[in-house]
């Protein structure tokens, strides 16, 4: 017969599957950080060695696709991953940290402004709370944005000394630096 356990049963095993929750989000975490940070320059590498990729004088062994893009990625990171995993941490902290004094700032300001406008009865205290508000939704907007380009920026270099790392990529452009840029 099917019955319904004992209060102290259903109390185990709602522990048990608490904690097997717990190990599963854990090692899932561990999981994305270890895939994400290998495959983390993929979208670099399709800009630099895409198929469609303008010729800026790179030295490209060959043209990939996106499989191509995660499968080079993959190759590039190999072995460097503590080290692009501390420079990505230390970058991503650094864009936090800015963006997060930028926004108490203008929380901050629109807040004051706002209680100011909200004690008076006039319109352009209001006028003036608004203005303020969409101001600050800009900076928000204008920081995001800022802070997407310092990301992109710090995962280009990172490909760029992982391939001067690994394959000497600076030797190749040498010859190109030289002679004035012309091959």
């Amino acid at each position: 017969m099917f019955g319904v356990g004992s209060g102290a049963e259903s109390a185990v095993s709602s522990d048990v599957a608490g904690a097997v929750a717990i190990v599963m989000v854990l090692v899932g975490a561990v999981l994305v950080v270890i895939f994400g940070i290998r495959l983390v320059l993929a979208g670099t590498v399709v800009l630099m060695e895409g198929r469609h990729a303008p010729d800026i004088g790179l030295h490209i062994p060959a043209r990939v696709g996106i499989w191509g893009a995660l499968k080079r990625s993959w190759q590039l990171v190999k072995g460097k991953f503590w080290r692009v995993f501390g420079i990505l941490l230390f970058a991503g902290l650094v864009v936090n940290i800015v963006s997060y004094a930028l926004q108490i700032g203008a929380t901050t300001l629109v807040m004051t402004v706002g209680s100011w406008a909200d004690g008076s009865d006039s319109s352009s205290a209001t006028v003036a709370a608004i203005v303020l508000g969409v101001a600050a939704g800009l900076a928000t907007a204008l920081t995001l944005i800022a802070s997407l380009a310092f990301m992109s920026a710090v995962q280009a270099l990172i490909y760029l000394d992982l391939r001067v790392r690994r394959e000497g990529l600076d030797l190749w452009m040498r010859p190109v630096l030289r002679a004035g840029g012309t091959r």
